[in-house]
């Protein structure tokens, strides 16, 4: 089954295309919210993975390499349809995949349009993640307390017990990565545009600049929302990213969120 999921409709020759990797647990649905706030000419589609949405029946894959080999595949194939390279864009740990795969596909040959890391702290920065040995509640407390899961369906048990499968999966491949095992890696060739939230405490602006040395150069801007901005403020998201995208433009002069 394809990683790459498009909505019912989308123009047949995109002004943009953004392909979006979600957060641990998350499907190609977390795209919809962004899809409503950009203009009607850009195709906005998501990657899905294993154990959710249209590929709930396959095995939700537990190796970061997977997670990474799954969205280079929806890339090409976002492109093959868009007509374009499609914009990355990573929220929380889908990030970190982002820029992986956006190495990866630089070194194919096929780069990336740009890399849009959402509420993500640089690759070389420690982050928190929850006990995957833990049982099912302890587990699910940690990972609502991080608040890597959306309010309404925190408090939807029977929609946690469907989502524990591919949440314990991601979460294992997440504790796969180390920040020292950023210098291992060549830059992004991407430019990148962080977003984050000035009321989040995971993503701290020091963990957000440290992108900078993971990049061929780096805009950041703040977009008030909390830690899931794609589905609390996907407004403010997509206006960053209209305004990033016209200002590094041949014709631009100013980077967004550097005054």
């Amino acid at each position: 089954m394809t990683p790459l999921a498009l909505p019912e409709e989308y123009p047949g020759h995109p002004a943009h295309t953004v392909l979006v990797v979600p957060h641990a647990g998350g499907g190609a649905a977390v795209a919809n919210p962004l899809r409503t706030a950009l203009p009607d000419d850009w195709l906005v589609c998501g990657v899905v993975f294993g154990g959710r949405e249209s590929r709930f029946l396959d095995e939700p894959p537990a190796a970061l390499a997977d997670l990474v080999t799954d969205t280079v595949t929806a890339v090409t194939e976002a492109q093959r349809v868009g007509g374009d390279a499609p914009l990355l864009l990573g929220q929380c740990s889908g990030a970190l995949v982002a820029w992986l795969a956006s190495i990866e596909l630089a070194r194919r040959g096929t780069p990336a349009a740009g890399l849009v890391p959402v509420s993500r702290s640089a690759p070389s920065w420690p982050g928190e993640l929850p006990d995957i040995t833990a049982d099912d509640t302890a587990f699910l407390r940690q990972v609502i307390d991080m608040g890597s899961v959306p309010g309404e369906v925190a408090d939807m048990p029977e929609l946690l017990d469907l989502l524990l499968p591919s949440l314990r999966a991601d979460f294992t491949a997440l504790t796969q990565w180390r920040p020292e095992h950023t210098g291992a890696y060549t830059p992004s060739s991407a430019r990148a545009l962080a977003l984050y939230a000035p009321d989040d405490p995971g993503c701290p602006v020091a963990s957000v600049e440290a992108w900078r040395d993971s990049v061929d150069g780096l805009d950041i801007a703040p977009v008030q929302g909390g830690h899931l901005l794609l589905a609390t403020n996907p407004g403010g998201v997509a206006a960053r990213i209209t305004a990033w995208l016209a200002s590094t433009a041949p014709e631009g002069s100013h980077r967004a969120g550097n005054g």
